[in-house]
């Protein structure tokens, strides 16, 4: 009889002491599902193409683009982490964060009619950039730095990539997610002995985060000029080599942009490096503590000059300070969203900036949605209070825990002069990094009359349980029936 030829099977697992083995499927599977996929796009972006619109099918070329290039950045990010699920957290989060900048551009324009602050970056963008391709750099520039600013950077933007809304809030966005990637990573270089799945957790998937630095926008520039700025101030509190130029280029970026805020941040970094301890690894340890205080100087003085020509001040002084709170006031009055802070002191006031609108004050559906974020993370502070008492006792051994306790109390004081609810909505995403920071701390636990970090002492038997005349004890620390 002819034997019958073997039918074909798919490659098959299992191990060596006869375990079932498991089917996998075909690696053909596989391509076939990518090739499938390249066909659809490839159809969409030919009907794209019909329709001559370049905000549709030059997106489909831009979205691409920014994943292939970030691809080496995210296998180099995803192989320094020890934690699995954290690396799963970064890739998720970076197409969530792309994916967030079509659902900003959905809101602002088909919700809103394009009544945003991103309709006029990408109409002066536009116009920018066909100066730019011009060879025309100078340009007469009137209104507020910040705004200035970002017009010339969404022209910059859209000299490289052409005129596409779309590409632009997708473009932003991506700032925006390495401007996060940045602040952990600070984190994980500052405060190693933090909760990192929970700083990773919450930094990268808090929808105000998620939604508001995905538009064209001083938000997401803002999001990677703090990031880049609380990394150089880890690595250079951490005592890591190319932490002056890295915080450097974060306050050359921000200060062009807000350099309230830049200003605010450096105060925070003079106080931590001021609390410091002192190396006496090197011989050099206080030359280079003298030339790190110079160059905090000379980066001190820049911020201070932006700030006073953006707020048009003659000088810095306790006056100056209040004439810019005061005018924050007047500004923030007007609007569906305003709300009044009259009579309240100020520590009072500044829970309006984490926390508010409240459940019972939220009118619209935007309204709803950051007070239900603002409920949870009044949540998360309440009970994260052992948390922040953590971070209370470790001001002076951790001085990154420093900074960011300094600028989120700065943070706090200065914007509770704002007294609109959609601003401070937008405003407070750059604060959020810093306060989790304080909430992603090992919890103390109270251990007899004092409190202790990390998990309780190793409690020691008894002798006579330990030399077994009353009775052994068992696998459990329970002593055994007799």
């Amino acid at each position: 009889m002819t034997p019958t030829p073997p039918s074909p099977t798919v490659a098959t697992t299992g191990s060596r002491r006869g375990s079932p083995r498991v089917a996998t499927t075909p690696v053909t599977a596989w391509w076939a599902i990518a090739l499938t996929g390249v066909i659809l796009y490839v159809s969409c972006f030919a009907l794209a193409l019909r329709r001559g619109d370049y905000n549709l099918w030059g997106t489909m070329l831009i979205g691409p683009a920014l994943v292939l290039v970030s691809v080496p950045l995210l296998r180099r990010a995803v192989r320094a982490e020890t934690d699995r699920r954290i690396g799963t957290f970064l890739v998720v989060a970076f197409f969530v964060k792309l994916a967030m900048a079509f659902v900003n551009h959905a809101v602002a324009f088909g919700l809103y009619g394009g009544v945003a602050d991103a309709r006029g970056y990408h109409d002066s963008g536009v116009a920018y950039s066909v100066a730019f391709r011009s060879g025309i750099f100078q340009l007469a520039e009137e209104g507020e730095l910040g705004r200035r600013f970002i017009n010339t950077l969404t022209g910059g933007v859209y000299t490289v990539i052409g005129p596409s809304k779309l590409g632009g809030y997708l473009v932003f966005s991506w700032f925006a997610f390495w401007g996060l990637y940045l602040f952990y990573r600070a984190f994980v270089v500052a405060v190693p002995e933090g909760n990192r799945r929970r700083y990773a957790s919450l930094l990268f998937f808090l929808p105000s985060t998620l939604f508001w630095s995905s538009s064209i926008g001083k938000e997401a520039w803002m999001m990677l000029s703090l990031g880049l700025f609380s990394l150089g101030a880890a690595r250079l509190l951490a005592r890591r080599p190319g932490g002056l130029v890295v915080l450097s280029l974060g306050l050359a970026a921000s200060s062009r942009c807000r350099p309230h805020l830049s200003l605010l941040i450096l105060i925070g970094l003079v106080v931590g490096y001021l609390f410091r301890r002192s190396s006496n690894l090197h011989r050099l340890g206080p030359l280079a503590t003298l030339g790190s205080l110079a160059v905090l100087v000379a980066v001190g003085s820049f911020a201070a000059g932006q700030f006073t020509r953006h707020f048009e001040l003659t000088s810095l002084g306790t006056d100056s300070f209040q004439e810019v709170f005061d005018a924050a006031e007047r500004g923030t009055e007007g609007g569906g969203s305003s709300f009044s802070i009259e009579g309240l002191p100020r520590p009072l006031a500044a829970i309006s900036v984490l926390f508010r609108p409240f459940p019972g004050e939220a009118h619209n559906a935007a309204a709803l949605v950051a007070s239900v974020e603002g409920a949870a993370m009044l949540v998360l502070v309440v009970r994260g209070r052992r948390r922040l008492l953590t971070a209370v006792r470790r001001l002076r051994s951790n001085v990154y825990v420093l900074y960011c306790a300094t600028v989120t109390a700065l943070f706090l004081v200065g914007f509770s002069a704002f007294q609109n609810f959609g601003i401070l909505a937008r405003e407070r995403i750059q604060v959020i990094p810093f306060v989790l920071v304080l909430l992603a701390l090992p919890p103390a636990r109270r251990v007899g009359r004092l409190d202790r970090y990390g998990p309780p002492p190793l409690v020691v038997p008894p002798p006579d349980l330990r030399a077994g005349t009353v009775g052994a004890v068992g696998r459990r620390g329970a002593p055994a029936a007799q």
